[in-house]
């Protein structure tokens, strides 16, 4: 049976518990970021969980913009990955593939029982070895 959950509203003042369990609910999460509403969102259900009541995401964001500065934490957070524009290059053999893919139009699709049941000789792989052999000749 499930249980009620009473609901919060973000007037409801910070407790001791409600603060202690927010920190439990953050866990090893920062909400700060490029997942810091994804983690925002874990937090809040954690937390609406071992409270038993609804408690609201901006609600949580307002109570965190009283225990940090989060413009400062966010201009620290550092992206797990470049984010710097640089020219694209595609590499000549793969560009000679796909240019030969275009011009032959070849379709990948496997070919029907109907098809291999023929006597006409088809491979398995719908003509990739013949765009690949073709490829050595350029």
């Amino acid at each position: 049976m499930p249980r009620k959950v009473k609901a919060c509203t973000s007037d409801t003042k910070w407790t001791t518990n409600k603060e202690i369990e927010f920190i439990f609910a953050m866990g090893n999460l920062k909400p700060v970021g490029i997942n810091k509403h994804l983690y925002m969102d874990v937090i809040t259900k954690r937390l609406s969980k071992a409270l038993s009541k609804n408690v609201s995401s901006e609600n949580n964001w307002s109570y965190l913009r009283t225990l940090y500065n989060l413009e400062e934490l966010e201009k620290e957070e550092k992206l797990p990955f470049s984010n710097e524009q640089m020219e694209f290059k595609l590499d000549d053999d793969e560009y000679k593939y796909y240019k030969i893919l275009s011009l032959k139009k070849v379709s990948l699709k496997k070919p029907s029982s109907a098809e291999l049941s023929s006597d006409n000789n088809i491979s398995l792989d719908g003509g990739l070895t013949e765009i690949v052999d073709s490829m050595g000749k350029l």
